[in-house]
């Protein structure tokens, strides 16, 4: 398994149920997916992967709530017909378990709690009974988001300059009449130039 540095892509068929994607993700680290196409869960036009707000047959669906159709993912493959115990509406857990369906949504950011490949699927019945009249497809891309220190690291020699230049003071001398007039500008201790 490896990080990504550039985005990794991949393309997601209404029309199968869960897709091996083979983009791995690393236990720990964080990801964002981002998404876009047009598909249909058979019903009610094409729409993103943001899905829609109409479910036209109450389908047992893998994420419950207002995202019939939408783009759902996993650590691992489920292999069961049954979702698991009710997936907590529009709210990605940290980290993600495996074999946990989440919304993607046209953009997620997560963490991986476990190690293995991501799998994608459309929101749509569990039972896989109802996906031969899916048509379209969602392009997936998947980058790592860098870890905190990573980012404090590429940034330390501009911060540093940054302080300098927040701390520069100018001094102000009041003369005889309480007339102000700057005198001299200077950096204190901690940013000499």
């Amino acid at each position: 398994l490896s990080a990504w540095s550039a985005p990794a892509q991949f393309t997601v068929q209404a029309n199968q149920p869960w897709q091996d994607s083979n983009l791995p993700v690393i236990a720990g680290q964080w990801y964002t997916l981002t998404a876009s196409g047009l598909w249909t869960g058979g019903a009610l036009g094409f729409y993103g992967p943001i899905g829609t707000t109409d479910d036209p047959a109450g389908y047992n669906v893998w994420v419950g709530g207002p995202d019939w159709g939408a783009l759902v993912a996993s650590i691992g493959h489920i292999t069961s017909t049954v979702p698991p115990l009710s997936p907590v509406v529009d709210t990605t857990p940290v980290p993600v378990p495996a074999l946990y369906p989440f919304l993607t949504g046209d953009s997620v950011t997560f963490q991986a709690g476990s190690s293995g490949d991501l799998y994608f699927t459309i929101n749509d019945d569990a039972s896989g009974s109802y996906y031969g009249d899916n048509s379209g497809t969602m392009d997936v891309q998947m980058t790592t988001v860098p870890e905190p220190t990573t980012i404090a690291l590429l940034l330390l020699p501009f911060s540093y300059g940054t302080i300098r230049i927040l701390r520069k003071e100018t001094v102000r001398v009041t003369d005889e009449q309480n007339k102000t007039h700057p005198q001299q500008t200077f950096a204190d201790s901690a940013g000499s130039s």
